[in-house]
């Protein structure tokens, strides 16, 4: 979820059952952010599917949380990270959960989603804030620097 809906960790961690809209024709879930405002986010199907194995598996108890620990309570965000750091190590990768969110924006704006649109899925009030992602992968700037590089001698 944090990779394919662009969830913070605490945002994973407060997700209830009753925030879970999967049977809609658009799937989406509601998530409590920074502040304690509330965003709408999006599932893809991919998201959608892992989510259904999720809570097929899940074992029926009274906690309203998505994602239990192993006392069936809801997850920390420090668990959260924890996990994190083990997968990732197990599979030798670098990354935070805070990449997995940039991620998110990033394959949003490769697709050429509207900035705007980012913004309100990633629960960002200020455009600003958005724009950090699109100056970080600006494909013209990109362009114009390594034909720059190429031209200059020794930045080749």
């Amino acid at each position: 979820l944090m990779l394919r809906c662009g969830l913070r960790i605490s945002e994973v961690a407060k997700l209830e059952l009753s925030d879970l809209y999967l049977s809609e024709d658009t799937p989406r879930m509601l998530v409590r952010g920074k502040g304690s405002r509330q965003r709408v986010a999006y599932l893809s199907d991919q998201a959608v599917r892992v989510l259904r194995e999720h809570l097929a598996a899940r074992p029926t108890v009274a906690c309203e949380y998505v994602f239990l620990s192993y006392k069936l309570s809801g997850l920390t965000t420090h668990s959260i990270h924890m996990r994190l750091l083990h997968y990732r190590n197990l599979a030798g990768l670098n990354l935070t959960a805070h990449r997995l969110r940039h991620s998110f924006a990033n394959d949003l704006l490769n697709a050429e989603m509207p900035i705007t649109s980012i913004q309100k899925l990633m629960g960002h009030r200020w455009i600003e804030t958005t724009q950090t992602y699109v100056q970080a992968n600006d494909k013209q700037v990109q362009a114009d620097f390594r034909s720059a590089s190429q031209k200059l001698a020794g930045w080749a």
